[in-house]
């Protein structure tokens, strides 16, 4: 049973903190040495830094043109197995529908051998990507299916977080949530064993297109 007073209680402390504070402008963030912070130096080349790092993290690689991309996808397609494909991915590359369901339930989410999405970017620093949530964009499709493979253009290489950062700080259309996918998911919780694939995919694999 819930205890309506003590409920109450707590929602009239909640609005005199709001009232008081209510008047007080949020504080300034402090400011950034960027050349303290940022480890990827000016005029580095992004995109061999970005396949360095994620290679070590254990993300398979592949590069190709744009009119080359399909073909590349459907070999990834026979190797693990059905896809799913994010819709927003097929609004940018309509002819890649015929690769799998964009309308996928959860049953045809749970059975997909591998979910196919795009990136918001991709971070030469760390070999991360990083996707968001939105109409068309569904986070089931990154972390439900065994392998998710990631379509990254030339122009979605950033240094760092701090680009990333900064440009959802500028987008008034900035989505619900965005996810940093370093490598294949791994935890070491039980026993401090790593283990890979529990808390999403086993195994990522990236494609890069010019």
């Amino acid at each position: 049973m819930v205890d309506k007073s003590k409920t109450h209680g707590e929602r009239e402390f909640v609005d005199r903190v709001r009232r008081a504070t209510g008047g007080i402008p949020p504080p300034s963030p402090p400011e950034l040495d960027e050349s303290v912070i940022r480890c990827v130096e000016p005029g580095s080349d992004l995109r061999e830094r970005f396949v360095q790092r994620a290679t070590t993290l254990g993300v398979g690689i592949s590069e190709c043109k744009k009119d080359a991309l399909l073909g590349v996808l459907k070999q990834s397609v026979v190797r693990h197995g059905q896809a799913v494909i994010e819709p927003a991915l097929v609004e940018r590359f309509p002819e890649l529908a015929e690769l799998g369901r964009t309308d996928a339930d959860d049953d045809v989410l749970f059975d997909a051998g591998c979910g196919i999405t795009g990136v918001d970017f991709a971070i030469a620093e760390t070999g991360s990507l990083v996707v968001s949530s939105g109409a068309t964009k569904w986070r089931q499709f990154s972390f439900v299916p065994p392998v998710h493979i990631a379509v990254v253009e030339a122009t979605q290489l950033v240094p760092d977080l701090l680009d990333v950062l900064g440009s959802y700080a500028s987008d008034a259309r900035l989505a619900a949530n965005f996810v940093i996918i370093t490598g294949p998911s791994r935890t070491a919780d039980i026993a401090q064993r790593l283990v890979q694939g529990v808390h999403g995919p086993i195994q990522v694999e990236c494609v890069l297109i010019d």
